[in-house]
């Protein structure tokens, strides 16, 4: 892979992460490449409702950014029932969290 390329490494759900994961990062980062990390935090799962789900959304981009150096995070909450990310709440999650990362900070996020 050129180090243009951006590569991909997933955090678990509800906030975690797993060593193979950091070390893939650091390899990454000693080579200078483009981090992209994604989440997808389950409405419905141990987190619970939309409230809950967007304050662990925006955690979880914060996460990606000061623990793991993303250059940019990959989101789209996933709804626990349907196993899609196009329902409306999940829909209503990613707008308000989008929206609010997008008026107070400069961070690169994709939906």
């Amino acid at each position: 892979m050129r180090p243009s390329d951006s590569h991909e490494v997933s955090q678990l759900n509800e906030l975690k992460i797993d060593n193979l994961s950091l070390n893939m990062i650091a390899g990454w980062l000693h080579n200078g490449n483009i981090i992209m990390v994604e989440q997808m935090p389950i409405l419905g799962g141990f987190i619970g409702g939309l409230e809950e789900t967007a304050i662990c959304d925006i955690a979880t981009t914060l996460n990606s950014f000061t623990l793991m150096n993303a250059s940019y995070h990959l989101d789209g909450p996933i709804h626990i029932r349907w196993g899609i990310t196009t329902s409306r709440e999940t829909l209503q999650i990613a707008g308000h969290v989008a929206a609010a990362l997008d008026s107070q900070t400069n961070l690169l996020i994709a939906n």
